[in-house]
Order: C-alpha cells, then structure tokens, then sequence
C-alpha cells in the first residue's frame, strides 16, 4: 500500500502540475511539502521548471502567450516549438522504460524496481537539464530572458503538493 501511495506521488510529480490562483491553505498530509509558485517560487527544482516550460509549448494558448511577451525570429521559434515536441518524446520514452518496471514491482522485488524507476527518472531530467542548456544557447540573450520571464510567470501560477518518496525524489539531480 505504501509503494502505491508513493507511485502515485512520484507520478503526480512527473506528470502534472496545477495552474491555479494559489488556494486557501489547505490542511497538507504529515511530511508533505506545498510549494506555491507565488509564494516560493525557488523552492521548484530546476528539472521541473524545464519540464513544465516545454510541456507548456505543445498548448496554442501557451505559444500565443510566449509570442506576446518575446520578438522571436523564425529560426527560434521553430527550435522553441521543437523543444516541446521534444519533451513529448522524452515523456515517452520514459513511460515505456518505466512501465515493465513498475509492474514488476507490483509483483515481487519492488525495492529493486524502484531503484531502477528513480534512476530511469534521474536520467529523464538530465535529458530535460541538456535540452534546456541547448535551447538558451541557441537563442538571442533578449530572446532567452523572455523566454525565462514567461517561465516564471506560468511557474508563478503553479502549485505543487509532494510528500514521502516523491518529495525526496524532487530535487534529485541538484
């Protein structure tokens, strides 16, 4: 039951983010952490600002909303649009080295499992971390601080409620 509860935290943590006006202060498991884009925005690991940056690109509203805010030439808007579609098969990738892990799991030897999952998970964010590094060097510097500002800005409409294995998952690599 424990492993379950933590699968499903490790997958909302990899999955999901919600975009709403910050709630009223909730009463939060024990050992569960909120982090409130609003209010501490800092404490969002940097894999995850990333993910959810080129997450965002696949949504016309999020592209309509980065076009507003940053002049971007032709070339970086295509190489921004394609870190979007890169991240939907990266996300792919991922689900489908995990899966046979994760039933497995279910099935016998779940702390083996596990430790491959979270290293699977590992290696997905450092492929998140190196796209990002190529992206912002192939951008303008005024284009990539644009790029960045509408980053904190859909980061600052973000909550995030992580406990048990998923919050000690969450800022791993530092």
């Amino acid at each position: 039951m424990r492993r379950e509860v933590a699968f499903m935290l490790v997958a909302l943590a990899l999955c999901t983010v919600a975009e709403r006006p910050a709630a009223s202060q909730e009463r939060l498991p024990d050992g569960a952490v909120r982090i409130d884009g609003r209010k501490n925005p800092e404490l969002f690991s940097e894999w995850f600002i990333w993910e959810t940056a080129f997450r965002g690109l696949r949504y016309e509203v999020k592209q309509k909303e980065l076009k507003r805010m940053v002049d971007f030439t032709e070339d970086e808007w295509k190489l921004i649009v394609a870190a979007g579609e890169q991240q939907t098969a990266r996300e792919a990738r991922l689900s489908v080295r995990s899966a046979p892990l994760l039933a497995g799991a279910a099935k016998g030897d779940a702390e083996a499992q596990w430790v491959t999952v979270d290293e699977l998970n590992i290696e997905y964010r450092w492929e998140i971390l190196k796209a990002s590094e190529t992206l912002m060097a192939a951008l303008r510097p005024a284009t990539a601080a644009g790029f960045r500002r509408w980053m904190d800005g859909v980061m600052g409409r973000s909550v995030l409620i992580l406990q048990g294995h998923a919050l000690k998952q969450f800022y791993v690599p530092k």
